[in-house]
């Protein structure tokens, strides 16, 4: 299954691009905004900050965590698209994250 981001400024577009695509017939129904893979990325970057103050607690070093947490963005991005096989394309569009695509 193919997975794309829709991504770009609020009130620029992106809610009919996400329509669209999603009109494909090899696509996933439209979905709401994924608001938990939001939460995740958010989560991973506070942590990120605190990471001598905190999070260097639970893992041996930066890289750790980051694996760790790509497992669970990772896993949630699976079930995602486990939920709406037979779907070729899985459509999802989160403005907020859009600074995230270049990380």
């Amino acid at each position: 299954m193919n997975l794309v981001f829709v991504g770009g400024s609020v009130r620029s577009g992106t809610t009919i691009l996400h329509k669209f695509l999603c009109m494909d017939s090899e696509a996933a129904r439209r979905l709401a905004e994924p608001s938990y893979l939001r939460m995740l990325v958010t989560t991973y970057q506070q942590a990120l900050l605190d990471f001598e103050n905190d999070t260097s607690s639970y893992f041996k070093d930066h890289e750790d965590f980051r694996k760790f947490h790509a497992l669970l963005i990772n896993q949630f991005l699976d079930r995602t698209m486990l939920a709406h096989a037979p779907a070729r394309h899985l459509v999802l569009k989160e403005p907020h994250l859009t600074p995230c695509f270049l990380m």
